[in-house]
Parts: C-alpha cells; structure tokens; sequence
C-alpha cells in the first residue's frame, strides 16, 4: 500500500514537463500524448529548423519522409537521441509544426 508522500511523488512525477512543443509553444506532459520530432523535419519558417543531410534520393528509397538523419542511418541514433523535441499528439494531428 502507498503513502501520501508516494502517492504526491507519483503525480509529480507523471506531470514532470517534457519540454516545449514547437507548433504551439506551451509546455508539453506525459498526458499530452507526445510525439518525438527531429528539429530537421519542422517547417522551414520555424525558428528551430534545421538543415537536413538527407537527400530526396534516400527519403525515397528508405519510403520515409523524415528528414532525420537517424531515421536513414545516417547518424548512429545521435539526432534522434539528443536532439528530438516533443511535440503535442494533437499539435502533430494538425500538422503545423
């Protein structure tokens, strides 16, 4: 059985702030349902973007439209593994990021 003082770490925890989503700009929470998103792939109007290595050549031949080094090989996992931001489910769903 759990304590108060358990039970109060346990909401904190889960509350913890992952960080700020790119589309919207508020602070985004395990309960938001986040989706991890490579500064590369945001619109090139965002202050975030970045530019990207990977060609249109081998988004076609991988048949994914990210333009994440990682998600090609690219890189050994470092973009996706540092670099990622998080990014509102319902942000992603509409697509402005």
């Amino acid at each position: 059985m759990r304590g108060k003082s358990d039970r109060a770490t346990l909401a904190r925890v889960r509350q913890r702030t992952l960080g700020i989503c790119p589309a919207c700009g508020l602070a985004v929470l395990p309960s938001d349902d986040p989706v991890w998103t490579c500064p590369k792939d945001l619109r090139r109007t965002h202050p975030g973007f970045q530019d990207s290595p990977v060609t249109e050549n081998q988004m076609v031949r991988d048949g994914d439209y990210s333009r994440c080094p990682s998600v090609h090989h690219l890189d050994a996992g470092f973009c996706e593994l540092l670099m990622h931001l998080p990014l509102h489910g319902r942000c992603y769903e509409l697509g402005n990021y």
